[in-house]
């Protein structure tokens, strides 16, 4: 998995839908072209969700570099502990590491403090 490309896919900003492509549902499946790469539409986000000032979203390339860190974030649902999501998500952080070994860093979730 380390070094791998991710799938050429984004998730359009809902404002940037609304400016851009005037809310057509119609685009997705639809490809756009950033820096010179072509990406496949495959979702728009709610007009809630905002991630600093990003427009379009891409896949990360994830690598087994010690020095980089990644923080997923999720929302639960109401009614859900954290002990119960750490529980589900450990499940699959298990399964990307044995991917990566023997260059795996730690993997792990949060500590729960429900």
């Amino acid at each position: 998995m380390d070094g791998q490309d991710p799938e050429s896919v984004a998730v359009l900003g809902y404002q940037f839908w609304q400016r851009r492509y005037g809310g057509d549902p119609n685009v997705i499946g639809k490809n756009i072209e950033l820096v010179h790469k072509r990406y496949r539409i495959v979702g728009v986000v709610r007009p809630r969700f905002t991630w600093g000032d990003g427009e379009v979203y891409l896949p990360l390339k994830l690598t087994a570099d010690p020095v980089r860190t990644y923080f997923p974030m999720i929302l639960l649902k109401p009614g859900v502990t954290r002990a119960a999501a750490n529980a589900e998500f450990q499940s699959l952080l298990e399964q990307f590491a044995k991917k990566l070994r023997p260059t795996s860093p730690s993997i792990s979730t949060w500590p729960s403090k429900d």
